[in-house]
C-alpha cells in the first residue's frame, strides 16, 4: 500500500480525491454557466462582450490587474 498504513487510510485518501475532483468539475460547470448565460439569453454575442462579465479575467488573466490587488 505504500504511504498508507491501513486500508482505511487508503479509502480516506481515495474518497477525498474523488470529492475534490467532483468539486472542481462542479465549479467548472458553474463558471461555464455564469459566463455563457448572457450568450444563451442573446444579450451578448460573446461572453467577453457582456458588460458585467468577468470572462476576460479567465481568458487572459495577465492582461488586467484589479485595483484592490495592487
Amino acid at each position: 500500500m505504500g504511504q498508507w498504513k491501513t486500508l482505511e487510510d487508503y479509502e480516506f485518501h481515495f474518497m477525498r480525491a474523488c470529492h475534490r475532483h467532483r468539486h472542481e468539475k462542479g465549479m467548472l460547470q458553474v463558471s461555464r454557466y455564469i459566463h455563457l448565460n448572457p450568450v444563451e439569453a442573446r444579450i451578448a454575442h460573446l461572453p467577453e462582450h457582456y458588460r458585467w462579465s468577468s470572462f476576460y479575467l479567465y481568458k487572459q488573466p495577465q492582461t488586467y490587474t484589479l485595483p484592490f490587488m495592487l
